[in-house]
């Protein structure tokens, strides 16, 4: 058996809705995330540079460049 016979435009189409069903589902819990470590930031108070801030921002990035692909998809 071909792997090009098994998968058909229709398997195709639902492994990309699953995904991006898969990839909101992430995308809400990354920025749950993000805000819960924003709030932990203001309870801990971080002398000096707000490291938890830092990992929270670079984490709004990669989950922006997610949506931007999940859209694009």
């Amino acid at each position: 058996m071909i792997v090009s016979e098994f998968f058909t435009p229709e398997i195709i189409e639902f492994i990309k809705i699953i995904v991006i069903i898969i990839g909101l589902v992430h995308l809400l819990a990354g920025f749950i995330l993000v805000f819960q470590t924003f709030r932990m930031n203001r309870i801990i108070k971080t002398s000096g540079f707000p490291v938890f801030n830092l990992i929270a921002i670079a984490y709004i990035a990669v989950l922006l460049a997610t949506l931007i692909l999940i859209i694009t998809a």
